[in-house]
């Protein structure tokens, strides 16, 4: 089973796709095979793949990562819009590979429909009458230990009371802060993916961006955008018991419409069948 995944690393969609394609490849890491294709929508997009930690999480992900900077793969597939993924097996003759489901967008609806798709294409090949050669997988370390070295980073805050610049340091998970000479003064996060709230050593962000410092009533505001969620942090300045803490006061999950909510139901629902209709057309009982 091959999953391959159109995407680009600007688009705000593209990476929640890839994060979420990411934790596939890892469940099912010997069962699928994650292709992930930087299709370029502008020419600075072509550097990232010289530097792919930037976007992949800080852990080892088995997948394959591809470069299509003319979008030929792109035309030839006919595909339009980021991220698209489509996810293919092959038929009886193992030359040829089929597309079975193909998914455009990054919302609610599409990230289940995927990972229904997938837990229902692997178990119906996990059937010894139905198994196929996997393709042998290899592996991009990005998780080396972090220092004080910045991975991405976002964006800038003030602190005007404390001469302190916070910096969202996505690729690493955390917020960094610095004086205004750039001289590293300690760090929020333990650097590892998650959503955890509490104090600096112990919470946990992914891939946050959007930051911002509110200097009347010295609170930190960060959009913590692998989560989907908002974070406040309360500097160590202004809490009474002399230490920073991160709490999680916005959840972007809750805002799903009711709408996406049925039809996320609705595509789990028709995943099974559409399986077996599509398996049956390239040649499999």
């Amino acid at each position: 089973i091959v999953v391959y995944h159109f995407w680009r690393p600007s688009c705000i969609d593209s990476v929640s796709s890839l994060k979420n394609l990411q934790k596939l490849a890892q469940y099912h890491s010997n069962q699928i095979t994650i292709v992930s294709i930087l299709s370029p929508k502008f020419t600075n997009e072509i550097k990232t793949a010289a530097n792919l930690s930037s976007v992949l999480p800080n852990q080892n992900t088995l997948q394959y990562i591809v470069l299509d900077s003319n979008l030929e793969f792109w035309k030839s597939l006919g595909i339009d819009d980021w991220p698209t993924i489509l996810i293919t097996a092959p038929g009886k003759d193992e030359n040829k590979q089929y597309t079975l489901f193909a998914v455009v967008g990054e919302r609610g609806s599409a990230t289940n429909f995927v990972n229904e798709a997938v837990e229902a294409t692997t178990a119906k090949f996990s059937d010894s009458s139905n198994r196929m050669k996997q393709p042998k997988l290899f592996g991009i370390k990005t998780g080396a230990p972090i220092g004080k070295e910045l991975n991405d980073p976002w964006g800038i805050a003030v602190d005007p009371n404390s001469k302190r610049l916070y910096i969202s340091d996505s690729g690493n998970h955390r917020i960094v802060i610095t004086d205004y000479g750039g001289n590293y003064v300690g760090v929020i996060g333990t650097g590892l993916p998650g959503l955890k709230d509490g104090k600096y050593k112990d919470a946990q962000f992914d891939s946050p961006r959007g930051i911002a410092f509110d200097k009347i009533k010295k609170i930190l505001w960060v959009c913590d955008t692998g989560n989907n969620v908002v974070r406040r942090i309360t500097t160590e300045e202004n809490n009474a018991k002399g230490f920073g803490l991160v709490k999680t006061i916005a959840d972007g999950g809750a805002s799903q419409s009711r709408s996406d909510e049925i039809g996320s139901i609705l595509a789990v629902n028709q995943v099974a069948d559409d399986l077996e209709r599509v398996l049956k057309e390239i040649g499999y009982n």
